[in-house]
């Protein structure tokens, strides 16, 4: 018997990823985006550690980001819109209009 996982995001976007320009709130922000559908990232908060899990996923050039809150289990929504997307650079803007730019980390 054999068994497939399915890949929920496209390859290129699988991966580590830093932020090189963006939105103070992602200064020094990292994330890694898994394909079965999961991200990790990780924000510098005032010089402490802020990790965030969410599930996401890209459909027609919008990459869909669902957060929980952890006491009520409320889920939340974000759409950023792809702009570029290859093997070394993901530019994203989001609901405001801001450009996210990011690097692969190898």
């Amino acid at each position: 018997m054999e068994f497939v996982v399915w890949n929920k995001l496209p390859k290129e976007l699988v991966g580590k990823w830093e932020v090189v320009q963006g939105p103070p709130e992602f200064a020094e922000a990292e994330f890694q985006f898994f394909p079965t559908g999961k991200i990790i990232g990780h924000f510098n908060d005032q010089g402490n550690d802020r990790p965030m899990e969410a599930d996401v996923r890209v459909e027609e050039g919008k990459l869909y980001i669902t957060t929980r809150r952890p006491s009520t289990g409320e889920e939340h929504v974000s759409v950023q819109t792809i702009r570029t997307l290859n093997d070394r650079q993901l530019v994203v803007a989001d609901e405001r209009g801001m450009i996210i730019r990011m690097a692969r980390i190898p």
